[in-house]
């Protein structure tokens, strides 16, 4: 039991450290969310962003580098990273509620711009298109946000290449947000960082108090200069036919001063004026039927956008919510693989915990045999010194009673000739003394018999004393 308790505890540790293998299932940076999946809050991993000045739109890539701030090597296992528009970190606008007043950016930016490079060196992929779609995030291209395909093996300083985008975005924010597979700080949102355009700022940020474009001309605003343009043209007729009653008073008062040159002239002025007021009032008439002509055709347009703006509108409401029914149906399959994987896991730890009791029983019972072998080749072999004691002492005493009985008939011819060679000398000894006997004088020769008798005695005497100390030497031999 406890076995499966600790490879509970283990895979529970696994699964709350990486709780998305093959990638995050966001494609904006929420810390409440992150924290919720990692079933952990924030920790500090000391990691930051090491980034170039500046970009080029349309210009080469370059690159951008997490690494610890203190230089060490930092191990970890997945990441989250785009770039935005502006000098905010994103993770400040998703902490907001969308909707939100007077925070256009309310729950994150949407636009992420420039392309990430070389991904799949690097155990990375582009973030699914249906996740951005249905967390409303607009990307420049497929890899313009990027996370990790497996499991990563990756360590600090780690660099990660960014096309800039063709177009000039002004200065942009690099987000990232790291996965450590470490149970003490298992993620940390990295501090964003801002990078430059070498062409300055976006042509959409224009500074504040600039001019406002005028507004497109409505059906309401051509027909307000159909009718200023007719007008004009009645207000020209009007001059042209009172210049031209003038010209005929003038005619009628001429003196005698004024001729027919001037009556021709005035009459040639009237109609000058009236054929330029027919143009105009024909001019006038152009541009207020052009101006209506516009202002229908700019009404058709506007209706026509209407129109597109509300299937593009439905289109994308259909598309949401089946991106939202697929985010569903995959958090569903998800959390059924899950739920087989602990299944799996906590079969395979009760069938591991089995394997270990029969394998501890099984070395038990070897243990126990191997004992007894060895208690019974123990037993042998104590049996077998004894024997073989026994044996040798045998052989010892043996060999000693050898010896012994040796010695003994050594002694005993060592005696006998020792014997021999006294009572050889006895008699020579008593054939000399009977020899001294005889050719010295009677008393003499008694004295010398006398004495030759002595030392016979005492030859006798010495070699029984001789022979008794050898019996006892050969007894306490016999005896050791």
């Amino acid at each position: 039991m406890q076995l499966l308790q600790t490879i509970a505890v283990l895979v529970l540790a696994a699964t709350t450290t990486l709780a998305f293998p093959n990638g995050a299932p966001r494609c904006k940076i929420t810390e409440s969310i992150i924290a919720a999946g990692h079933k952990l809050q924030q920790g500090s991993l000391g990691l930051v962003l090491q980034l170039p000045a500046t970009y080029t739109p349309g210009g080469p890539a370059i690159p951008i580098t997490v690494a610890a701030a203190n230089g060490s090597a930092v191990s970890f296992a997945g990441v989250l990273a785009y770039i935005t528009p502006g000098n905010i970190m994103d993770s400040s606008f998703t902490a907001v509620p969308i909707g939100t007043p007077n925070v256009p950016n309310a729950g994150g930016i949407k636009q992420h711009v420039g392309k990430f490079n070389g991904l799949g060196a690097q155990n990375l992929r582009a973030q699914t298109a249906a996740v951005c779609t249905a967390q409303n995030v607009t990307n420049d291209n497929a890899a313009s946000t990027i996370t990790h395909s497996q499991p990563l093996t990756a360590k600090t300083p780690f660099t990660i290449m960014w096309t800039p985008p063709k177009t000039n975005a002004g200065q942009v924010t690099v987000n990232m947000v790291i996965s450590s597979a470490s149970s003490r700080s298992p993620w940390q949102i990295v501090p964003s960082g801002q990078i430059q355009s070498s062409a300055g700022a976006a042509a959409g940020a224009a500074a504040a108090g600039a001019a406002t474009p005028a507004a497109p001309a409505t059906p309401a605003n051509g027909a307000a200069a159909a009718a200023a343009a007719a007008a004009a043209a009645t207000k020209n007729k009007n001059n042209a036919a009172a210049a031209t009653k003038n010209n005929n008073n003038n005619n009628n008062k001429g003196n005698s001063f004024t001729g027919a040159a001037a009556n021709g002239d005035a009459a040639n002025a009237a109609k000058a004026a009236e054929e330029k007021a027919k143009q105009d009032a024909e001019k006038a008439k152009q541009e207020a039927e052009r101006a209506k002509q516009a202002a229908e055709n700019e009404a058709k347009a506007k209706e026509e956008k209407a129109k597109e703006a509300a299937k593009q509108a439905e289109e994308k409401a259909k598309q949401a919510k089946e991106a939202e029914e697929r985010a569903k149906e995959q958090k569903a399959r998800e959390a059924e693989e899950k739920a087989k994987q602990a299944k799996e896991a906590a079969e395979r730890a009760k069938e591991a915990e089995e394997r270990a009791k029969e394998e501890k029983a099984k070395q038990a019972e070897e243990k126990a045999k191997q004992e007894a072998e060895q208690a019974k080749q123990a037993k042998e072999a104590e049996e077998r010194a004894k024997a073989e004691k026994a044996a040798q002492e045998a052989r010892q005493a043996e060999e000693k009673a050898k010896q012994a009985k040796e010695a003994e008939e050594r002694a005993k011819e060592q005696k006998a000739r020792e014997a021999e060679e006294k009572a050889k000398q006895a008699k020579e000894a008593a054939e000399r003394a009977k020899e001294a006997e005889e050719r010295a004088k009677e008393e003499k020769a008694r004295q010398e018999a006398e004495k030759a008798k002595q030392a016979a005695e005492k030859a006798k005497q010495e070699e029984e004393a001789k022979a008794r100390e050898e019996k006892a030497k050969a007894e306490r031999k016999q005896r050791r």
